[in-house]
């Protein structure tokens, strides 16, 4: 399945960020002519040298473009890749983080989760339906373009694709709150997915006995569980730390 992909990215932050590392570019961008943001003129120099189409609004007309009255820039954002999970795993011999998300709902957590996953330098990311059904923008915004700079895979079937990163040698490991091997006690192979799921359900039956193995991250007894993008930051950087960084 695909997110919505219809998409307008405001901010001189952002539009920089998916100018210099989004994994598409933008179709084109829009730019107020009375415009005066820092660094305007060096995120319009960035787009020209990428020839990028901009195109400069007065105010009006672009308030109307963006639904947000102070916009200055704006990144117009083409079709999303369609991507799947065995084209992206294609060498079997090479090292390889894949982060998998089931169950997260708020955007601002996934937002959380993929910079922080982008940090980490995740190969790809596989999301369920939940995540799919947000609308591209908002998770732009909220995880500062990293939704735009990472390999996102989107599924109806979160089971299948564990299936198919068990035939490309990634082995499957879940954050469980309690009963898994101690986080920073175990080994792991080159080739690994922490799969974490949302703070109200976590992860389903399906999702977990599909799983090859479960980890739990020691906590205090005053706490019995730790956020979903919490997890996922402990663990991707639990991992990135035992690689050597």
């Amino acid at each position: 399945m695909s997110p919505p992909d219809a998409a307008i990215l405001t901010g001189t932050r952002l539009v920089e960020i998916v100018l210099r590392h989004g994994r598409r570019k933008p179709v084109e961008i829009v730019v107020l002519k009375e415009g005066s943001a820092r660094g305007l003129s060096r995120v319009v120099r960035l787009a020209e040298e990428t020839r990028i189409p901009v195109r400069w609004l007065d105010a009006d007309v672009m308030h109307e473009f963006t639904g947000r009255p102070s916009a200055e820039i704006a990144a117009v954002l083409g079709e999303r890749e369609a991507l799947r999970t065995e084209d992206l795993l294609t060498d079997d011999a090479a090292p390889a983080l894949v982060l998998v998300l089931e169950g997260i709902e708020d955007p601002h957590n996934l937002g959380d989760i993929l910079r922080t996953a982008l940090a980490a330098r995740v190969d790809l990311v596989i999301l369920d339906e939940h995540a799919g059904a947000m609308p591209r923008d908002l998770l732009a915004r909220s995880s500062a373009a990293a939704s735009e700079c990472l390999p996102l895979v989107f599924t109806g079937n979160l089971a299948n694709e564990l299936d198919v990163l068990h035939a490309r040698r990634v082995t499957t490991t879940a954050a469980v709150p309690t009963g898994g091997e101690n986080l920073f006690e175990a080994r792991f192979p080159e080739r690994l997915a922490p799969v974490v799921g949302g703070e109200h359900r976590g992860l389903s039956k399906r999702v977990l006995d599909k799983c090859r193995r479960r980890v739990t991250i020691p906590t205090s007894p005053e706490v019995q569980s730790l956020s979903a993008a919490s997890s996922a930051a402990v663990m991707l950087f639990e991992v990135v730390r035992k690689r050597g960084g």
